[in-house]
Order: structure tokens, then C-alpha cells, then sequence
């Protein structure tokens, strides 16, 4: 999960922004320290590069654009593909409402529109454990927190998503919760298959339960799901969208009439081990759309790893299973 967010301007080695998202440090003053202290030496490096540093608390990346240093903190166990992603997230998202900040300073009102929606971004970077592990129990807490927040968003999504499922579908939610569900779809008449869908990782990806001989026309449900591959945590699909496509796929079943699954050659990896490149096409394709703004384009995030070199993979959050 993503912790610190901070933005230093160029120009005049200024840190014109810094949140710590979950109130998770008492002192930000190191912070502010360690990043001026840090930005002339990222600055050496070529546009659209980052560096990691590793804190007893933090993983960071520091990235260098034309007008500002972009540093990200996560927790120790953030992959840097997932650091990544949300780095082109934020710088995505500064210069639509900023624009270029060398020669001029910033505009304070459109810096708070930007924390506000930086916000709805980073707080997706919280899986549903890491948020019950901030936040307080009942007994404990005194104030709402961020985390508990983000909880509540949480759980009014699941709510209005399940409701919409069940208007629509023959829905069997399992284990007394509505985040499990076992639908009922048809190839034909004469052929049916049970398919369980697990949503308690949401925003995840959901896990699900394909039976045998679904497996063995269409394939697992990450590869012949494409709501799956291209599923986002900062922006999920309703689940009903996922479910139209898994319908849509097991009514063609019986045809065979599914796409093929292509395997890509394993992605090259950079020789560099310290400095890392940002391609324009994966800066491009990483922008989030604004929240409640009609006609926003679909989030898509560049697929390819290319640009990432880390000897460490990530974990995987809700990975999808096939079973019987």
C-alpha cells in the first residue's frame, strides 16, 4: 500500500506537497529533510527515470520529470511494479489540473483538486487487511481514520454492487455474506455449469471457481476474462460488468466460440539495476479519470514489463483459481 506522496518543484528545490495518506508518522519534518536533501541526485538523471531507496519503514521511489521530483512511499512489501503504477497515476494526474509548473507557481486551488482526487487513488492501494490492520477496533477508536473511511466506501460499493447482481441474476450468495456468490449459467439448454465468484478481496479482483469441463473450453478465468486482465483497484468495474462477460463467454461455450488464449514471450528485463525508465506509451496509457465525470475514458494501464526491473515479483492480490 501507498503511505507518503510528496512533490518537490525543481526551479527551487521547494516540496510544494506531502501527505501521509494514513497518519501512520507523527513526524513528517525527516521526510521533508531527506527529500530536498535527496532531489539534486535524481535530478542528475535522464527525464522520466526513478530511483528506489529502502527506509526501515518505506520502500520509496523517486522520479525525475521536466519540472518536478515525484516520490512515492509504500510499505516494505510493494512490489516496484506497483509503485510504479500509482507514480504514473499521481504524475498523470498533477499535469492535467497543474500543467507544467517550471516558470510559474503553483496554483493552490487546483493543488487541492488535485489532493482530493490523489486521495480516491492511493486509498485503492490498501488491501481490505492492510485497512483493518490501521485502523482501530471499536473499543479503541476515537475519531474516524482514514482507513476506517475507506472501509466505509468499501462497504457501500459492495452493497449497491451485489443489489445490482441480484436484480439481474439468480444469485446464490454463500457463507451469510454478499460478497460470495454462486450464479447458475447456461451454454444451452441442455447444458449448465455453477460458477463461484468470490468479491470479499474488492477492490480486487475477484477469485473465481470454474468446474472442470468449463476449464477445459475456455481456459482459466484470469485468461479468457478480459474484465479480469484489465481489472483496476484505483477504478473497479461493477461486478455486473464482469458477470455480462463470464454469461456472454459460457453461452458461446458450447460452440467453441471463444477467443485463443496467446502466450507473450517473457518481457525483457533492463540491465540497469539503480535507474529505471518511464516509457511515454506507459505514462499515456496510466491515467485514472476523474471521479464522477461522465465519459471518462477506461483506465488502461500498460500490460507490458518491459520498463521494470526488480528481481522481486509482486504478489499477486486476489488471484483467480480454477476448481472444480
Amino acid at each position: 500500500m501507498i503511505h507518503l506522496v510528496s512533490i518537490i518543484q525543481k526551479n527551487n528545490n521547494k516540496v510544494i506537497f506531502f501527505k501521509d495518506f494514513w497518519g501512520k508518522f507523527e513526524d513528517i519534518q525527516p521526510f521533508i529533510i531527506l527529500f530536498r536533501n535527496y532531489s539534486p541526485f535524481v535530478q542528475r538523471e535522464p527525464d522520466k527515470t526513478y530511483k528506489i531507496m529502502r527506509t526501515p519503514d518505506l520502500k520509496m521511489i523517486f522520479a525525475n520529470f521536466s519540472d518536478i521530483i515525484l516520490i512515492l512511499g509504500g510499505s516494505l512489501d510493494i512490489s516496484v511494479k506497483e509503485l510504479e503504477k500509482y507514480l504514473i497515476y499521481s504524475y498523470n494526474l498533477f499535469h492535467s489540473l497543474l500543467g507544467d509548473i517550471s516558470n510559474h507557481d503553483v496554483n493552490f486551488d487546483e493543488l487541492q483538486e488535485f489532493e482530493n482526487e490523489l486521495d480516491r487513488i492511493i486509498r485503492a492501494s490498501a488491501t481490505n487487511a492492510e485497512l483493518e490492520k490501521l485502523d482501530h477496533t471499536v473499543e479503541e477508536k476515537t475519531k474516524i481514520t482514514a482507513a476506517s473511511e475507506e472501509r466505509y466506501r468499501r462497504d457501500g460499493l459492495i452493497a449497491q454492487y451485489a443489489a445490482e447482481l441480484m436484480e439481474q441474476y439468480p444469485a446464490e450468495f454463500l457463507d451469510n455474506t454478499i460478497t460470495r456468490v454462486r450464479l447458475y449459467l447456461s451454454a444451452s439448454m441442455k447444458v449448465h455449469y455453477q460458477v463461484i465468484v468470490d468479491f470479499s478481496t474488492f477492490p480486487y479482483p475477484p477469485m473465481i471457481e470454474f468446474p472442470k469441463e468449463l476449464i477445459d473450453i475456455l481456459g482459466t478465468p484470469e485468461n479468457c476474462l478480459e474484465t479480469i486482465k484489465n481489472w483496476d483497484p484505483v477504478s473497479p468495474p461493477p461486478w455486473i460488468e464482469l458477470i455480462y462477460e463470464l454469461e456472454n463467454k459460457v453461452y458461446h461455450s458450447e460452440y467453441h466460440i471463444v477467443e485463443p488464449i496467446i502466450e507473450e514471450d517473457e518481457p525483457s528485463k533492463m540491465v540497469s539495476k539503480t535507474t529505471y525508465k518511464l516509457s511515454d506509451e506507459k505514462i499515456k496509457k496510466g491515467i485514472v479519470p476523474m471521479e464522477k465525470k461522465k465519459g471518462a475514458p477506461k483506465i488502461i494501464m500498460d500490460e507490458t514489463e518491459s520498463e521494470t526491473t526488480e528481481e522481486e515479483k509482486p504478489a499477486k492480490k486476489g488471484k483467480v483459481n480454477g476448481k472444480k
